[in-house]
């Protein structure tokens, strides 16, 4: 499963359903070709995450901390 790879558009989705994180400014994904990158090149959630990380993001911290326990 961790070989897995969907857009990042999808991963967010499914992020999304429990996680409330917004993203401000796409700075892990390339913003010169912003479309192909988030919408239509295939990731792994690790990819997927790594890119999340380098972004800035709003969110509610708990939400991360949970994921952890």
């Amino acid at each position: 499963m961790e070989d897995f790879k969907q857009p990042s558009n999808i991963w967010y989705e499914e992020f999304m359903k429990t996680h409330k994180t917004r993203i401000l400014d796409p700075d892990g994904w390339d913003r010169r070709n912003y479309q192909y990158s988030f919408y239509e090149e295939d990731v792994t959630y690790a990819e997927f995450m790594n890119r999340l990380f380098q972004s800035t993001c709003m969110g509610i911290l708990e939400d991360f901390k949970k994921d952890t326990i």
